[in-house]
């Protein structure tokens, strides 16, 4: 298993209903993604970027609100991060899954010893942790999300209707 600290951040994007396609493509291009996907709820887009210290996060944060169609975000840095052995895009369904737990943050390790968990970001603020659950098929992936709502989490799942993997992590940001 992989461990990170302080290295990277998630950003919620709302875009204007125009504009989310070609923010999209924007976020896939970016340099710093790891990720982008479309997703449901409240936000139009998501994108998981490279950020080494707050200062790397509130620029990139800046660069992107300055984009044709971006309404607004929501930022939140990962504080630490822990992946099993797999990666994101071996498995072809899977969803974002927020988690809150009861009493003190000291369960996020857990989360990545089950079955279907990719990884687990802390990431302090409405939710305590962000993780990518991922199965072979979308049955399979909701039964993990399941297995943690059986543990005594609090759950919300944002499923991507686009999905994008920056498969060149692989060598380089995660050697």
């Amino acid at each position: 298993m992989a461990e990170w600290k302080s290295r990277s951040a998630y950003m919620f994007v709302k875009a204007q209903p125009d504009a989310v396609e070609a923010l999209w493509e924007r976020l896939r291009a970016w340099p710093h993604t790891i990720g982008a996907w479309v997703v449901t709820g409240d936000f139009d887009l998501m994108v998981w970027y490279d950020a080494k210290q707050a200062d790397d996060m509130q620029a990139r944060v800046g660069e992107v609100r300055g984009w044709p169609g971006v309404q607004h975000t929501a930022s939140h840095f990962v504080h630490q991060g822990y992946k099993n052995g797999a990666w994101w895009w071996e498995r072809p369904a899977g969803v974002w899954m927020l988690a809150r737990e009861a009493g003190p943050m000291n369960r996020w390790r857990e989360l990545c010893g089950w079955e279907g968990q990719v990884s687990t970001a802390s990431t302090p603020g409405e939710w305590d942790y962000m993780s990518w659950v991922a199965g072979e098929t979308w049955d399979k992936t909701w039964d993990h999300v399941m297995e943690a709502k059986r543990r005594g989490w609090e759950t919300r799942t944002l499923v991507p209707m686009r999905s994008w993997w920056n498969e060149g992590v692989a060598a380089g940001w995660w050697a």
